[in-house]
């Protein structure tokens, strides 16, 4: 929603006027983190659980954000196919697998009982299961590789970050839809009182985007 005229006008990209791209938004970020500790090789069992909770629960968040997003008080058309593509996402399930059957299905799995359906497998230098002490994993932990694995449903045996990368693509790929559907570019600059595009003099300058 647009903001009170107190201030002069100030530009931000269309995306963040949206309540379910600032939540994918944060998915991104414990994504990232749970990638850059694969890569790493350094995910303690204490932090990749918190990373995939936040990551499983924003991508779901980010979805059903747009009942919130449809009555968004600028651009009618933006509420209207921000309306439109939840709908679609619900009339045809099996066109949007990644979503019913990985984002609400772990989320809820984690929310609402406490268990995960990705877990840690320890893989040794040829990239067989492996399964090292910890005194093992503290001496030689140059030997191992650590891999998330989903462990049941439809994505059975599946990397999981790599499962999870499909969801965040996806729940992109369904905002910026929606947008382009209005009309408009997830990146166009819009007023965040009047929701209009600036005046030539300021494209191309600094118009306050977030970076």
């Amino acid at each position: 929603m647009t903001l009170p005229k107190i201030f002069p006008e100030r530009y931000i990209p269309v995306k963040y006027f949206l309540s379910s791209y600032r939540a994918f938004s944060d998915a991104e970020v414990a994504l990232r983190h749970l990638r850059e500790g694969r890569a790493g090789n350094h995910l303690p069992y204490s932090e990749w659980r918190i990373h995939w909770v936040a990551t499983c629960s924003l991508l779901r968040t980010a979805i059903y954000l747009f009942r919130q997003d449809a009555k968004i008080c600028v651009g009618e058309s933006l509420g209207k196919e921000i309306a439109a593509e939840f709908k679609l996402i619900g009339d045809h399930r099996s066109e949007h697998q990644i979503f019913w059957d990985f984002i609400v299905n772990e989320r809820n799995n984690l929310i609402k009982e406490y268990k995960w359906g990705a877990y840690k497998k320890w893989l040794d230098a040829e990239g067989n299961l492996a399964r090292p002490s910890l005194v093992e994993i503290a001496l030689s932990e140059e030997k191992y590789d650590v891999k998330l694995e989903i462990q049941s449903g439809v994505y059975k045996g599946k990397d999981a970050l790599e499962v999870a990368e499909e969801g965040a693509t996806w729940t992109r790929d369904r905002i910026f839809s929606a947008i382009s559907r209005a009309g408009l570019h997830p990146d166009e600059p819009r007023g965040i009182y009047s929701f209009k595009p600036p005046p030539p003099s300021l494209i191309g300058g600094a118009m306050g985007e977030p970076g």
